[in-house]
């Protein structure tokens, strides 16, 4: 009779050496190993997977040998990845691999409006199967094109100078070149209008404030930018907030000074080409208007200036008094607000007499004087 049968099998393969990293594009490789088998009729199976598992991508052999297999790698891209060499329906270990970086080698135009929508170019390699092109942190919701070199996209709307421009591959994310930088245009205003809250042309804003300043201009942006006001003496109720409560520099501090910022906040409204405000109040002349979207100034030529209305004396109680001197109350607009004791700006001349023991009751349109 026969004897009982013996199950014998081949060691299963594995692999000494293989490249660590491989360019997007995938391309010609060869693994180095053992147990590959020689079999014309079934080569070996070269697998990309995972740290899961998942099969991202094939090395389809084109020569291969018991020790070695040449192999042409699909394109793909992504990290922690492993080459896995299947023979007879048996495995090797994993072999660690990933996809090269991205590289960014050079990008145009370099500057545009902050309103965006420019047509861009981004050159390099190994932009992967599904690219992300960062312009700092502002990014294209699509890009038009793109292969393995090159991205092509319209530039988002932004603001700011310096920004890095970097490809993002399936996790990787290209390198920061120091002489590559791309920069949104600096803001420049152009016009400033002023008007009440019921619509009316105005030449100048009421010390009492609230009066709508519309500022016209090109990359003023919308997601970050503030307005500098410098000169005059202006409102500003958060200029002490630096202070502790209850200390000397706290109890010193005033509400007024030569400059406030109209921050992000205090907008009514702010897009590229337009922004909106309240006018603080405040008092003064040739107050100059800036705006800084993404850390950069505007630069106006002319330069805009605003002045708050002078004050205007409607009537005066009583209107007959002593030679002697009396104490005669002035009724009108615009008087400023003086009721702080640091901020002494108001003076009162009757007959071209400056008057003495000045006091102000702090209702904006109404101030009291003595003489």
């Amino acid at each position: 009779g026969l004897s009982s049968g013996i199950t014998v099998g081949y060691f299963r393969p594995t692999i000494a050496t293989s490249p660590a990293t491989m360019p997007t594009a995938g391309g010609a490789l060869t693994i180095t190993g053992t147990n590959f088998g020689r079999s014309i009729a079934q080569a070996p199976r070269v697998e990309v997977r995972t740290s899961t598992g998942a099969v991202t991508a094939l090395c389809v052999p084109t020569t291969w040998d018991h020790f070695s297999v040449e192999c042409d790698l699909e394109e793909g891209d992504g990290k922690d990845l492993s080459f896995v060499v299947i023979v007879g329906g048996q495995e090797s270990d994993p072999a660690p691999f990933r996809y090269a970086t991205p590289v960014v080698t050079w990008f145009t135009p370099g500057n545009a409006p902050t309103n965006g929508g420019q047509h861009m170019v981004v050159y390099g390699d190994n932009f992967g199967m599904n690219p992300q092109v960062f312009l700092g942190t502002y990014s294209p919701s699509t890009l038009l094109s793109f292969n393995h070199t090159t991205a092509e996209f319209l530039i988002p709307e932004g603001a700011g100078f310096d920004l890095q421009v970097t490809v993002q591959a399936n996790g990787q994310t290209s390198a920061h070149l120091p002489t590559l930088r791309f920069e949104y245009d600096p803001p420049m205003l152009e016009t400033i209008a002023i008007h009440s809250l019921a619509g009316a042309i105005l030449d100048r804003p009421s010390t009492v404030g609230g009066d709508v300043i519309t500022l016209t201009g090109k990359s003023l942006s919308k997601f970050d930018g503030s307005v500098v006001l410098t000169g005059g003496r202006i409102h500003d109720s958060t200029r002490c907030n630096m202070h502790p409560e209850g200390s000397a520099a706290r109890r010193q501090c005033t509400l007024y000074g030569d400059t406030r910022t109209v921050r992000s906040a205090e907008l009514t409204s702010h897009d590229h080409n337009e922004v909106v405000f309240p006018m603080p109040e405040g008092m003064g002349t040739d107050i100059t208007v800036h705006m800084v979207v993404g850390g950069r100034t505007s630069i106006e030529s002319p330069r805009l200036e605003v002045s708050y209305s002078p004050p205007d004396v409607d009537r005066v109680s009583p209107d007959v008094s002593h030679a002697r001197g009396d104490v005669v109350q002035f009724i009108g607009d615009d008087f400023g607000e003086d009721a702080d004791p640091r901020n002494q700006n108001i003076t009162v001349f009757v007959g071209g007499e400056p008057c003495a023991d000045v006091t102000f009751h702090p209702r904006r349109t109404t101030a009291s004087y003595s003489r």
